[in-house]
């Protein structure tokens, strides 16, 4: 992996041979002085970076609340961000400036483009290609704020505010990406919504994402939801929440009172789970309130605080 991020850093561009003969034939032949000690020193380098900053989530900084943010927001994007390739960029601007004041905020814009970009549907090449785009504007700038400003994290990302709208109010917000893009969102929201505790969390194991109203109704559910209802908002933001372990499968289709049991019967470590015990119904008005609620949470988070 970590000669993968050297090659992304090296090339810019999407693979075309073996990383071997992109080496041999494009990264050492354009410099032929990287090759051998200066190699290894580099990989040294950026092992060590990629241990302290990405794995053991890590900054030095005057406010507390700043390590443990960095610390949180680089545990959801390790974990859960389905590509790569973006731990480069953040390699390379930690060992081009070595300043952690800078790197929080860079972190933060960088997961803002990372995530609005896998949101609003762009493909997987086409994601790759903008994460090159930041790797050549840290090559190019020798200020760190110029990178941090740059309309790339700013007014790119403002303008997406329709389509990023759009997208999390999709009836099958769910299945789009496969689950991955639900769970990130709430993940995220959560996360945000105890930024101020000040603690550090790591957001590993058996995590699920639950329908409330579930995927395959019962009669119980069937009384409450017509088929219409059922099938826009089953899948829909604002319906979904997070679970640990095996409390998923044991809520299954239960009625909305039995699920809250479930869930509760240990207290769950999700403040976007906690909200249900005091929602003491599930009907539609219910879902589109909370749907909504989730909405703006996620654009303040992405979009309107730019």
């Amino acid at each position: 992996m970590l000669i993968s991020f050297i090659r992304t850093i090296k090339i810019k561009k999407r693979a075309r041979k073996t990383i071997f003969d992109e080496f041999e034939q494009v990264i050492f032949y354009d410099e032929p002085s990287f090759k051998g000690k200066n190699f290894i020193e580099y990989l040294d380098t950026v092992k060590e970076t990629y241990q302290g900053k990405i794995i053991e989530s890590s900054i030095k900084s005057n406010e507390i609340e700043k390590e443990v943010n960095y610390h949180n927001l680089m545990s959801i994007m390790r974990d859960f961000l389905p590509l790569n390739d973006w731990m480069a960029a953040l390699i390379m601007f930690h060992d081009k400036f070595d300043k952690d004041e800078y790197l929080f905020k860079f972190l933060k814009n960088l997961e803002r483009k990372v995530f609005v970009d896998w949101l609003t549907g762009l493909t997987i090449a086409e994601r790759l290609t903008q994460i090159y785009r930041i790797i050549k504007l840290i090559e190019d700038k020798n200020n760190p704020l110029e990178i941090i400003k740059d309309p790339m994290f700013n007014e790119e990302i403002k303008i997406l505010k329709s389509k990023f709208k759009d997208s999390l109010d999709q009836e099958n917000f769910y299945s789009k990406g496969n689950y991955k893009i639900a769970k990130y969102v709430l993940l995220r929201i959560d996360m945000e919504r105890n930024e101020n505790l000040h603690k550090k969390v790591s957001f590993s194991g058996n995590i699920t994402v639950e329908h409330v109203l579930p995927q395959k109704p019962n009669n119980y559910w069937k009384r409450k939801f017509t088929d219409k209802a059922i099938q826009e908002w089953t899948n829909k933001l604002g319906n979904l929440t997070l679970l640990n372990g095996t409390k998923n499968s044991r809520a299954s289709n239960k009625s909305y009172g039995e699920k809250i049991k479930t869930y509760f019967k240990k207290k769950s470590d999700f403040s976007v789970t906690n909200e249900l015990e005091n929602i003491p119904d599930w009907n539609k008005r219910e879902i589109d309130n909370r749907h909504r609620r989730l909405k703006r949470e996620a654009l303040d988070i992405w979009i309107n605080n730019i």
